[in-house]
């Protein structure tokens, strides 16, 4: 009954029937839960079965129409129209190709971006430094971000601290996405040296990472009570920054 068939030469081929998946021999419905209720395939079956809670009213209403005679023409072919509509939008909520993409994932990256800025540079010690909007693919699958830039960092015993935000929260599942830049005391040597803040992340305090479209941010701190903090490029020589988005399926 979760399933509709065709026949084939010398076979046949089953699919899931809206609100359910599996590969047609197997269909299990689509739950929807406090996790996932928010997520677009959720919100479709959802706005379905509230297109669904209403037919029956429309049928009812249209039957009343029919049996009353003084009920002109004209609004009973209204009525039939509208109930025709309604039912033509109920199949057209959740379509298959809907379902495989947030349901069917394979194995390793199934989407990137980059996001490069030639010869930047920000000398901010706090607050954020750059900001990009992803759109992520699926609601099942992990974000890899990585961070890349020429950092500088003076001033004796100084530090500063690089971290991804999401939406403007850190990461915590796996872990916040965060590294240090210190400078101790003495004087020689280089400021300057290419570094790289990355890491994975599929949740914030708020929740797993949604699909839509995605604030993703780097964010500069100053633990150390500041320190001449400067991203990207500083005197001669060119540094290309970038951020590099990639969707991995688990």
């Amino acid at each position: 009954d979760n399933a509709t068939c065709a026949n084939t030469v010398g076979s046949y081929a089953c699919s899931c029937v809206d609100g359910f998946e599996g590969d047609g021999q197997t269909c299990q419905e689509i739950i929807c839960t406090e996790q996932n209720k928010q997520s677009r395939l959720c919100r479709q079956v959802e706005s379905m079965r509230q297109q669904l809670s209403i037919v029956p009213r429309l049928e009812k209403k249209l039957e009343d129409q029919q049996t009353h005679a003084d009920k002109s023409d004209e609004a009973i072919i209204s009525l039939s129209r509208a109930l025709r509509e309604v039912r033509n939008a109920q199949s057209q909520l959740v379509s298959r190709s809907e379902l495989q993409n947030v349901t069917e994932c394979g194995s390793g990256v199934t989407a990137w971006r980059h996001y490069p800025w030639v010869n930047w540079s920000d000398g901010k010690e706090r607050g954020m430094l750059r900001s990009v909007t992803y759109n992520k693919q699926r609601n099942n699958t992990i974000l890899k971000v990585e961070f890349h830039s020429q950092l500088y960092q003076d001033g004796s015993q100084k530090c500063s601290e690089y971290s991804f935000k999401f939406d403007g929260q850190e990461c915590s599942q796996p872990a916040p996405i965060v590294i240090s830049n210190a400078r101790h005391s003495g004087g020689g040597g280089s400021n300057f040296f290419p570094a790289e803040v990355s890491g994975f992340c599929n949740a914030t305090s708020r929740g797993p990472l949604q699909s839509g479209p995605l604030s993703i941010s780097v964010y500069i701190n100053d633990p150390c009570d500041g320190g001449d903090a400067v991203t990207g490029k500083y005197y001669n020589g060119r540094v290309t920054s970038y951020i590099l988005v990639e969707e991995y399926c688990p």
